[in-house]
């Protein structure tokens, strides 16, 4: 057998950068490998700053979300336990989708799918919350976080695999999904990797039924407004009202807001979707956070849970957002 060529640093920072730089460039994510804090860098990314990465100096992460696209999608596994890992891969090949698997810094695994160019950050979270929804891993993370940035947002980044200090101990690296053992030849792998068009998704999301809003080209509005011709035109003045962003009881206006979603014919997916994005235009008070992904999750959750029979008018939590203009106002509802 032909020996295989040995790649030169200027080859493997040009595959890496293709595969894990295609997002925001302007800033990247980085941590104290000593202390575990994160933090984002308002520097440009460029070759130094990968080199520095892979030779374990200077840890990248990617924020990998540029207003509304994205070229790559993560599913991220933070447990030891491989089950639902190779439950994923099988049920994303099920629907020609090869995910490529990496052993993360601390525990668990980030499951990866890369995009010819970019792609429709909604569409292609879309397609991985299915597959989770098909495994029963609803409550897993994927990145990008959000659909679309609010403006002044730089979203979430992700911590990049190959960080050389971790690399020697069978960390950020890609691993077989069958066997689990790292590849031998990293950059090998990388260089070969298969990635998929936005079509792809598009033909996944009509086949499979898989509706976004209204239809597969509409994307939600950063506001949250409604617009003619979809979903939201349904949904009463006070749903309408908080979806603009609250700050108090979130949780509770969470759950509120999963009953309206609800009953205005949405999916508990696309809800959960609606809600991350009307997460991040919260203004929580007294020092409080806003609310998590899997809070919004378990929200959702008691929202579907059954046919509820009352939105909470005249309860604290709906009371400043109720509307004269509102077809239920001054009706005997009952809480």
């Amino acid at each position: 057998m032909p020996i295989k060529r040995k790649r030169t640093t200027i080859e493997k920072i040009a595959i890496f950068k293709d595969l894990f730089c295609r997002g925001r460039m302007d800033i990247y994510g980085s941590y104290d490998p000593k202390t575990g804090r994160s933090f984002q860098v308002k520097n440009p990314v460029n070759d130094q700053i990968i080199l520095t990465h892979l030779k374990g100096q200077h840890p990248f992460g990617s924020y990998m979300l540029e207003e509304d696209k994205t070229s790559l999608v993560v599913a991220d596994f933070d447990s030891h336990d491989r089950n639902p890992v190779v439950a994923f891969v099988n049920s994303a090949h099920n629907y020609s989708l090869n995910v490529a698997v990496e052993k993360s810094k601390s525990k668990g695994f980030h499951c990866f799918l890369f995009f010819v160019g970019s792609v429709s950050a909604i569409k292609a979270r879309i397609v991985f919350n299915r597959i989770l929804e098909d495994i029963d891993c609803t409550d897993t993370e994927i990145f990008p976080k959000q659909n679309v940035l609010v403006e002044g947002q730089s979203g979430n980044f992700i911590n990049a695999p190959l960080f050389g200090l971790l690399v020697p101990e069978g960390k950020t690296v890609f691993v077989d999904p069958v066997s689990f053992k790292p590849f031998s030849d990293q950059w090998d792998y990388l260089s070969k990797i298969e990635r998929v068009t936005e079509e792809n998704l598009d033909e996944l999301i009509e086949l499979n039924d898989w509706s976004l809003i209204g239809n597969h080209q509409e994307k939600i509005n950063k506001s949250c407004k409604p617009k003619v011709g979809n979903k939201f035109q349904t949904l009463l003045p006070c749903a309408l009202h908080m979806l603009r962003g609250v700050s108090q009881l979130q949780k509770v206006r969470c759950f509120r807001l999963a009953i309206h979603l609800c009953s205005a014919g949405f999916d508990q997916i696309m809800s959960q979707e609606i809600l991350k994005i009307w997460a991040t235009r919260n203004t929580p008070i007294n020092g409080k956070t806003i609310i998590k992904d899997s809070e919004i999750i378990a929200q959702c959750n008691d929202g579907f849970k059954e046919n509820h029979t009352s939105y909470g008018c005249g309860t604290p939590e709906t009371r400043p957002y109720c509307s004269k203009t509102c077809k239920l106002f001054n009706v005997n509802i009952k809480i």
